[in-house]
C-alpha cells in the first residue's frame, strides 16, 4: 500500500480510525448503514 489513502482521510479527524482501512465502496456501505440505522431510530 502506498501513504495515499491515509493522506486522503489525515484531515477528517472526526472520522473514527478504521475507516483508513475502508476502500471506497466500503465507505459507500457504511453511509448506506448510517441512513438505514437513523431512518429506523426515526421509526
Amino acid at each position: 500500500h502506498s501513504n495515499n489513502g491515509k493522506a486522503k482521510h489525515s484531515q477528517n479527524m472526526n472520522e473514527p480510525p478504521f475507516w483508513h482501512c475502508l476502500t471506497e465502496d466500503d465507505a459507500q456501505v457504511q453511509e448506506q448503514f448510517s441512513i438505514y440505522m437513523d431512518m429506523s431510530k426515526r421509526g
